[in-house]
């Protein structure tokens, strides 16, 4: 373990002080980027739609994933990806259930995937 990574509470409360921001100390593999909401929920609290963490945040949005972020979604191949990709770039998705009203997966694609995709 690094010095900074021993003492990672105290190194952060003195550059916060010292620059006068503040700092949310992440867990480890979580990205935040520039701009993201973050919100830190007391225990057992959910954190609003949208903010970094939240049920929303982890969703795939079809009208902006790449092909490669649909490809990991169950059921959605390289093709399937590809035609998505085409078919947003004719006329955004208003809802999730476009995908199989337009022809691009099937109602049991749909039902697997329904949870895990959005339409922001």
């Amino acid at each position: 373990m690094g010095a900074v990574q021993g003492r990672r509470r105290e190194v952060a409360v003195q550059f916060a002080a010292q620059h006068r921001v503040v700092l949310v100390l992440k867990g480890h593999g979580t990205v935040v980027t520039d701009g993201a909401r973050v919100y830190v929920p007391r225990y057992g609290e959910t954190p609003p739609a949208g903010s970094a963490g939240s049920e929303s945040e982890r969703k795939v949005d079809i009208n902006e994933a790449t092909a490669a972020e649909l490809e990991s979604l169950p059921g959605i191949g390289p093709s399937t990806a590809a035609r998505i990709v085409r078919a947003r770039e004719l006329k955004s998705f208003t809802k999730v259930e476009e995908l199989q009203t337009r022809g691009l997966v099937t109602a049991r694609v749909l039902s697997d995937i329904r949870d895990l995709v959005t339409t922001r």
